[in-house]
């Protein structure tokens, strides 16, 4: 017998208002038989959910695949929410046994596209997405269903840079839409140390360029990811159109980044961009001479006139790229409120 019919309907019933129809079973050590259960209760009473919350639980896609086959008894269910915290999905296999881990791949996503046409958000945070299943989600998304989408969490999942700048496009395009289930409503947004790829870097700066101007945003906290340059030329993109007009602190340490570069011309083509930044944090990459003689030039240009604190220490910079800023900063106009400057351990 499983966990929701040793409950039962009474507890089930218990968990929904008239104001918030909502059947939460987050962390409950559910398996895929139990998605059984929960149709037949949902079905067998007088319960509307609109809210289906199984975050941290074991369906997988067996689970998910039951669940789509009662997908008649859920059907005003806009919002279902498959996540997994970030520890389980980065270190447990999909053929770990846990309790814990949704493990949600591409048939079963490919099924929760074709079933549930009114969602308008679904979490599926460090699951087992790959590029079959990012490929259906971006037909699915084309569709008349998935234009009611608003809110997707799709971070540390397994399809790459390409399939994240597909899910992008369609972002950008509706306006107004999530890929890492963020709505970046506080003044200090952070991704820090979750050990994020490059492609959920693109995902997250897409989010942040369809949800912008997002001007009440002043802090990014990205540190401690694996985001990469991938995730660089998408932030760089982000910001070229002004998403983040407010932004004061850029936290980019510890991130494998090589290339400065889209972010560099960016800075040269529009200083404006960042103008009230004052913390542009990118310790522990590997930024050579190049990537900060493109930022010495954008400098130059008049980029970043309220920098106070230029971190770049432990990358790869030499001779060449200390003297390129040097020669900007000779002149004594570049950079005026810089107080802390950081290039070597």
């Amino acid at each position: 017998m499983g966990v929701l019919a040793k409950v039962g309907i009474k507890e089930a019933e218990a968990l929904l208002t008239d104001d918030s129809p909502e059947l939460n079973w987050a962390g409950k050590g559910l398996v895929s038989g139990d998605l059984e259960e929960l149709a037949t209760i949902v079905s067998g009473s007088t319960l509307t959910v609109q809210k289906l919350v199984l975050f941290e639980n074991a369906i997988g896609d067996q689970g998910v695949a039951v669940l789509c086959r009662a997908a008649a008894s859920f059907p005003r269910l806009t919002y279902l929410d498959l996540d997994n915290s970030l520890t389980d999905a980065i270190f447990l296999s999909p053929t770990a046994s846990t309790n814990t881990t949704n493990h949600v791949g591409d048939s079963g996503l490919a099924a929760l596209t074709a079933s549930f046409t009114a969602l308008q958000e679904l979490h599926l945070r460090g699951n087992h997405v790959g590029e079959a299943g990012a490929d259906a989600l971006i037909s699915w998304l084309g569709g008349a269903s998935g234009g009611r989408l608003v809110s997707l969490n799709l971070l540390a999942n397994r399809f790459g840079v390409e399939a994240a700048h597909r899910l992008s496009a369609w972002a950008r395009q509706q306006g107004k839409r999530t890929l890492c289930g963020h709505r970046f409503e506080g003044e200090a947004v952070s991704f820090a140390g979750m050990d994020l790829s490059e492609a959920d870097g693109v995902l997250i700066a897409a989010s942040i360029e369809s949800q912008g101007p997002l001007e009440h945003v002043i802090s990014l906290d990205l540190h401690e990811n694996m985001l990469g340059d991938a995730a660089i030329a998408a932030l760089s993109r982000a910001l070229a159109v002004g998403a983040l007009p407010s932004l004061a602190v850029l936290s980019l340490n510890d991130n494998s980044v090589t290339d400065l570069s889209p972010l560099a011309e960016t800075l040269a083509a529009r200083p404006s961009v960042l103008d009230r930044l004052e913390k542009l944090l990118l310790r522990e990459n590997q930024v050579g001479d190049a990537g900060l003689a493109g930022l010495a030039t954008a400098v130059a240009a008049g980029a970043l006139p309220l920098l106070g604190q230029l971190i770049l220490g432990a990358n790869r910079i030499g001779d060449a790229g200390l003297a390129s800023l040097s020669s900007v900063l000779g002149g004594g106009t570049a950079l005026p409120r810089l107080g802390v400057l950081e290039l070597q351990v």
